[in-house]
C-alpha cells in the first residue's frame, strides 16, 4: 500500500507540471502507459499475498480510473487553449447538407456557336428560330418554283 501511496503521490505532483499536449502526452505514457509505473504496479500484483492482492488491486484500479479522469479533464483544458488560440472554434454540424461540388463547363460547340452568334448580331443581323423541317409549300410553292423543276 506504500507504494500505491507513493504512486499517487508522484503521479499529483507530475499532473499538475503538465501544461501542453506534448508533456501530457508523456504522462501517459510514464503512468498509463503498457511501459507506465501504475501498469507495471498492476501486473506485479501476483506477486504479492492472497490477502494484500485484493486491498492493492482495488486502490490500484481507483488510481487509475482516477488519473485517466484528470488526463482526459486536462485534455479538454488543453484543446480549448488550443482553440481560442486560433481564433476558430468550428463545431461540426451534421445535420446541415454538404457543400455542392462545381458543375462542369459549356460545351465546346455550344461556345462557338455563341460567339458566332455574338459576331454576326454585332453586324446588324438577327437570330430568328424555325422549325427544324420545313413543309414543301414553304420550300418550293411560296418560291415559284416550276413543277417540272429537278430541286
Amino acid at each position: 500500500m506504500e507504494i500505491i501511496k507513493q504512486l499517487k503521490k508522484d503521479a499529483l505532483e507530475t499532473l499538475e507540471r503538465v501544461s501542453d499536449a506534448k508533456s501530457l502526452e508523456e504522462f501517459r505514457n510514464a503512468y498509463l502507459g503498457r511501459k507506465g509505473a501504475l501498469s507495471l504496479f498492476l501486473r506485479s500484483l501476483g506477486s504479492l499475498a492472497p490477502d494484500k492482492r485484493k486491498a492493492a488491486g482495488m486502490a490500484g484500479n481507483e488510481l487509475r480510473k482516477a488519473l485517466e479522469e484528470r488526463v482526459g479533464e486536462l485534455e479538454k483544458k488543453i484543446a480549448g487553449k488550443g482553440a481560442t488560440k486560433t481564433g476558430a472554434k468550428k463545431e461540426l454540424d451534421i445535420s446541415r447538407p454538404g457543400s455542392r461540388l462545381p458543375r462542369g463547363h459549356i460545351h465546346l460547340l455550344s461556345q462557338t456557336l455563341s460567339n458566332i452568334r455574338g459576331i454576326f448580331t454585332s453586324m446588324g443581323f438577327e437570330v430568328v428560330e424555325g422549325p427544324e423541317i420545313e413543309n414543301e409549300w414553304y420550300n418550293f410553292d411560296a418560291l415559284n418554283s416550276p413543277k417540272d423543276h429537278p430541286a
